[in-house]
């Protein structure tokens, strides 16, 4: 017998991308995502082992559309999960972030970011 978690991973794989635009849709408070890797952040001694992120507001998106014409779409990548950090990550806190584990954080917001297409039906 399969464990729960294999078959949620499973359906989670195969899931349609969520339509925003549907009453089901509800946007969180924060995604939180488990590290893969800990971070230590820069300032203090503090290990993290999962991260928080809000949802951007538009003027936040502003800074982080400023910040990729300016400097390319890393640099603004970087701002992206400083600025929507709860736990106060600067941009050499995220610098030093796994690559995969940051690359799971931007998956994570993807949602919040941008409006999928509207389904053919709509």
């Amino acid at each position: 017998m399969e464990d729960q978690t294999d078959a949620e991973r499973r359906s989670d794989a195969s899931a349609v991308p969520p339509d925003q635009r549907t009453a089901a849709f509800v946007i969180p408070d924060e995604v939180v995502v488990e590290l893969k890797k800990p971070l230590k952040k820069l300032a203090s001694d503090e290990v993290l082992t999962r991260l928080s992120f809000r949802p951007p507001t538009v003027g936040e998106m502003k800074k982080i559309s400023q910040r990729q014409d300016k400097q390319g779409p890393e640099a603004a990548g970087i701002l992206m999960l400083s600025l929507l950090s709860n736990d106060e990550l600067t941009d050499a806190d995220v610098e030093r972030l796994n690559f995969i584990d940051a690359q799971i954080c931007a998956e994570k917001l993807q949602p919040f970011l941008q409006l999928e297409k509207p389904s053919a039906k709509d």
